[in-house]
């Protein structure tokens, strides 16, 4: 194909630029194995379509700043630059290394869509209509954007008809749509949406208050035969709620049987279809929508059983946590705290419920009731208290200097579950009180684990044991930026390679032959993953070996690093990228 100045830019350097190794390695093998059919081009862009694990359509469109790229494939929908956009490259590039035909024989020149674009610019209007539809009779995404333009310029009941049909056959999923084929799926009620919007520009409001809840009815029962992995439905859901929205808002449909279909399918869905009406639809709905939804609201609010400690969750968790939803959207609405608090204080079976009262008095400025509503969620719960509950209620009593009764509930969260963030926040209130000196020794001490073998009689040859126990006494003590008694901690308890390193790094300008014998042991661990991953992290920590020996005779180095080229040398991929990083 002769290759016209706008697309001169493409190149196997960039192709090469633009993919990862494997990915251009797998596209190699795709456009050499004649999976690209369909080359084109206009102007600067390239189309092609990829026979894959299905078929993808790649767009690439050359510029003077970088290649812009696309395709249909889960790769290319997160904007990655795959495979398949590096077969339809490199089938690009390919072209002119063809031969000629023959000897003495001209070389014949390839039809580009130029040419097409002339050629059709011959045709009569007829001849380009009979063309058009032909091609939409074998590709179901152009003959339902062909039915749904003329469905615009088509008014009264045939409209809503036509758009309902084509509503209906783009969500139809006819069986199940994997991981594959959701890309395509959800791009195809996409298009449905983007006309929906056209018609709503149209003057179309109300129509399209019917056909957008017609849609998500359909498309409630669709999605649980989709694998939506990526999440691409959630974006169609959310198109079809803004413009059933803004339909409403046009519109301005009879604010009580508005209230009602909402209230309905908010409280029926297990999609979270109309989630939050009563904010969302509050200027729709005004005051006569509002308690009419309000009334609905009530009635089934008030078969709601109240919870407390020692209760279980007897009405449907579902059913509850939709119906507490809409309460706490109305309360929202009101701007009462109180009535949030009403609903909230339902279900105290859990101490984080306490928590969440708590901290609306709290940001409200109600620091009193705050208290008081953290100390009876620590009373309630005495023995499954939330740490976060604990936490907030310390920093209250710490607020009205409370500091000794502050510093109990962080010991209690630490000695709970001991981990760093647990550690810190003690290490904060004991600083208050002047007592870190005191309160420091208890927790590193809570943090020990037990000796199970001492180092005298084990045989191993690691710095390390190899357990993990000993990683959160490291951590601690590291925070604490005590590297001498983490060090020996790593050495009696043992810790994460994450750890070992982090330690290597804090004690190699004191004790350099220290941390290169964690970064040789680490050199060893990677290379027995025999893989290419593992060979680069294995180059980069020579590096720091390299480093950390750099006041060793020249002699010394050298031997280590002859070493472990003859040790591994087995491993080709390995060696060049020594060689590569001249190590």
């Amino acid at each position: 194909m002769p290759k016209n100045q706008p697309a001169a830019q493409l190149s196997h350097d960039l192709l090469l630029r633009m993919a990862d190794d494997a990915t251009f390695k797998r596209g190699t093998r795709y456009a050499a194995d004649g999976h690209v059919a369909s080359l084109a081009q206009d102007g600067k862009c390239i189309t092609a379509t990829v026979h894959g694990t299905r078929r993808y359509r790649v767009t690439l469109t050359t510029g003077k700043q970088q290649l812009q790229h696309s395709c249909t494939c889960p790769v290319g929908a997160d904007g990655g630059f795959c495979k398949h956009c590096v077969a339809v490259g490199l089938a690009w590039l390919g072209d002119d290394a063809k031969p000629p035909a023959g000897k003495g024989r001209e070389r014949s020149r390839a039809v580009t869509m130029k040419d097409v674009r002339a050629h059709l610019a011959t045709l009569g209007k007829d001849a380009l209509v009979d063309l058009l539809i032909q091609q939409a009779m074998s590709d179901d995404r152009l003959q339902q954007q062909l039915l749904l333009e003329t469905a615009q310029s088509i008014g009264g009941g045939e409209n809503v008809h036509a758009f309902r049909a084509a509503i209906t056959n783009a969500i139809e999923t006819g069986g199940y749509v994997d991981y594959y084929g959701a890309y395509d799926y959800s791009s195809r009620i996409d298009d449905v949406v983007t006309s929906l919007e056209k018609l709503l520009k149209n003057g179309k409001g109300e129509a399209v208050i019917e056909l957008t809840e017609h849609a998500l009815t359909l498309l409630e029962h669709a999605i649980e035969s989709v694998d939506d992995s990526d999440g691409n439905l959630s974006f169609v859901f959310e198109r079809l709620h803004a413009l059933h929205l803004s339909a409403c808002t046009k519109v301005r449909p009879d604010p009580v049987v508005l209230a009602r279909k909402l209230f309905a399918w908010e409280l029926r869905s297990e999609w979270e279809v109309f989630y939050g009406a009563a904010q969302t639809y509050a200027k729709v709905l005004g005051a006569t929508g509002l308690a009419a939804y309000r009334k609905l609201a009530n009635a089934e609010w008030a078969q709601v059983p109240a919870l407390t400690a020692d209760q279980q969750h007897r009405f449907g968790r579902s059913s509850r946590f939709r119906i507490t939803a809409i309460m706490e959207a109305l309360a929202s609405v009101s701007g009462d705290i109180e009535e949030l608090v009403a609903v909230k204080q339902r279900d105290l079976s859990l101490a984080y419920h306490y928590l969440t009262i708590a901290e609306l008095y709290e940001n409200a400025g109600k620091r009193k009731r705050a208290l008081e509503w953290a100390e009876q969620g620590i009373n309630a719960f005495p023995d499954r208290t939330d740490s976060r509950l604990r936490l907030f209620l310390a920093k209250l009593y710490e607020q009205i200097d409370r500091h000794d009764d502050a510093i109990v509930l962080v010991w209690q969260n630490f000695i709970d579950r001991p981990c760093l963030e647990h550690f810190e926040e003690l290490r904060h209130s004991a600083k208050q009180l002047g007592e870190w000196d005191v309160w420091r020794p208890k927790a590193l001490e809570a943090a020990r684990p037990p000796v199970q073998q001492s180092r005298a009689n084990s045989k191993q040859t690691s710095l390390f044991r190899h357990t993990t126990e000993g990683t959160l006494l490291v951590q601690l003590l590291l925070s604490e930026n005590d590297i001498d008694a983490a060090w020996s901690a790593a050495e009696t308890f043992g810790c994460t390679t994450e750890h070992q390193l982090q330690l290597a790094r804090k004690r190699e300008p004191a004790h350099p032959s220290d941390a290169a014998r964690v970064y040789q042991e680490d050199v060893e661990r990677l290379l027995d993953r025999r893989n290419n991953s593992a060979y680069e992290e294995a180059v980069q920590r020579l590096r720091d070996v390299k480093r950390a020996m750099k006041g060793l005779l020249a002699a010394q180095r050298s031997e280590y690093f002859v070493s472990v080229r003859v040790r591994h040398k087995a491993k080709r991929n390995f060696i060049k990228l020594l060689d590569a990083a001249k190590l």
